[in-house]
């Protein structure tokens, strides 16, 4: 899996050719097409929805152009690239005051990556 600053992840096979990409952002724009990323997580991977197929779980800080920042949580199949039921997850919502993207010092900042933990301790969800 390769990420880039602007919220796109593309899926390669051992070759390196392409298998999928997407644009995350797009799945959460709140119907602002200037929205952008401000801040990004390592990508993640897990069994998140508990199918037993691996997901890609990232974090990302998007600003919209009215200057509210955003922190989304995506999780996405990893086999296809398609939002998980319930996903994106807007986690929080903030005026912010953070340079604009076209700014000379604007540096995408970096996020903690998410930690996946199993709260099952029976696995009694495994078939």
């Amino acid at each position: 899996f390769v990420a880039d600053l602007s919220g796109t992840i593309t899926c390669l096979n051992h070759k390196g050719e392409k298998l999928w990409h997407r644009n995350l952002v797009a799945s959460a724009n709140d119907s602002d097409p200037k929205m952008e990323v401000v801040a990004s997580s390592p990508m993640v991977l897990g069994d998140v929805d508990g199918d037993g197929i691996m997901d890609v779980v990232q974090l990302l800080q998007l600003r919209s152009s009215k200057g509210v920042s955003s922190l989304y949580l995506f999780a996405i199949t990893a086999d296809q690239g398609k939002d998980l039921k319930a996903y994106p997850k807007r986690i929080e919502k903030t005026e912010d005051n953070l340079p604009k993207g076209d700014s000379e010092e604007f540096v995408a900042q970096k996020l903690p990556a998410p930690l996946l933990v199993d709260l099952h301790a029976d696995q009694s969800w495994i078939k």
